[in-house]
């Protein structure tokens, strides 16, 4: 009787390590498009690309990012018209959107893009009259509000803190990281570039930002601007303009949950499995001692 209660604690242990999940944290999934068209899945840890099937034809690609709301992966061209992107098969879908103000004057090109954890899409945009400035759009239907604060000058990269929703861009001209106003539009300047110079980055829930610099994946501390470090270069890769995770880090209850760690399976679930192993497994063993005493 001892050793069945001691192999089935055992077991029981065995089985709550293998299930428990290491860290709540994902992994991050990084890809780049470059301007042949040609999308790389790149090794975080190395920044070597590897081709994802073969070239859309899309020359012109702008920036993509993850839509947290339907896991899709959304590009934009410089004119401005919407594309998803398969980052299994490497092909590209035409949504046939075109972002379109609902009032205001028209847009003649897009920088930069990226979606928040409610699927709502966000651009720098140049309108009639060539001022720049922050536009939010539906990704269904292309509908744009744009703000009426002009920005500093358009952004090359566009980004979100998916820990608490900031937005931020790069300026071309000051070429420095400037905080956003979702509402008016306005940009402050933190005064910051990256290093080196960055065209699109991405930001995890870990602190760190991620960013694309002539062809090459640097790394750094979110905030600290300046702290980008080199990882590694691309391979084979023709002027990367489009870095773009497909890793979701926007916090519950953003209409998503965030990726599991590498599993891609209920661990939470899992966790509540072996935790009832454990307490059957005590249980059999406090019955065993009132069986001996009795």
């Amino acid at each position: 009787m001892k050793r069945i209660l001691t192999l089935g604690i055992a077991l029981a242990a065995v089985f709550a390590a293998a299930v428990a999940p290491a860290s709540a944290t994902p992994s991050i999934s990084l890809w780049i498009i470059d301007t042949s068209g040609q999308m790389y899945s790149v090794n975080s840890a190395t920044g070597n690309a590897t081709a994802v099937g073969a070239s859309s034809g899309v020359a012109d690609t702008m920036a993509a990012a993850l839509d947290p709301k339907s896991g899709r992966i959304i590009a934009i061209t410089e004119a401005c018209h919407l594309y998803s992107a398969n980052t299994t098969t490497g092909a590209v879908t035409d949504l046939g959107v075109t972002l379109t103000p609902t009032s205001g004057p028209a847009l003649t090109n897009c920088t930069s893009m990226t979606i928040d954890g409610d699927g709502l899409g966000w651009a720098s945009v140049t309108v009639t009259g060539n001022t720049d400035h922050l536009a939010s759009f539906n990704l269904t239907t292309g509908a744009t509000e744009v703000r009426t604060t002009p920005l500093n000058d358009y952004f090359d990269a566009m980004f979100f803190d998916p820990t608490n929703g900031n937005l931020y861009g790069q300026d071309d001209s000051a070429e420095t990281i400037f905080s956003v106003n979702k509402i008016t539009g306005a940009d402050t300047n933190t005064g910051t570039t990256t290093a080196p110079y960055s065209y699109n980055i991405v930001m995890d829930n870990q602190g760190n930002y991620w960013a694309n610099s002539w062809d090459s994946l640097f790394k750094g501390t979110a905030g600290q601007w300046g702290s980008g470090t080199l990882v590694g270069p691309y391979t084979a890769t023709q002027n990367v303009n489009c870095l773009f995770t497909s890793t979701n880090f926007w916090p519950a209850p953003a209409t998503n949950t965030p990726d599991l760690a590498n599993t891609g399976t209920d661990q939470s679930l899992f966790a509540a499995i072996a935790g009832s192993l454990l307490v059957i497994g005590f249980g059999l063993v406090l019955l065993a001692k009132r069986r001996q005493k009795a």
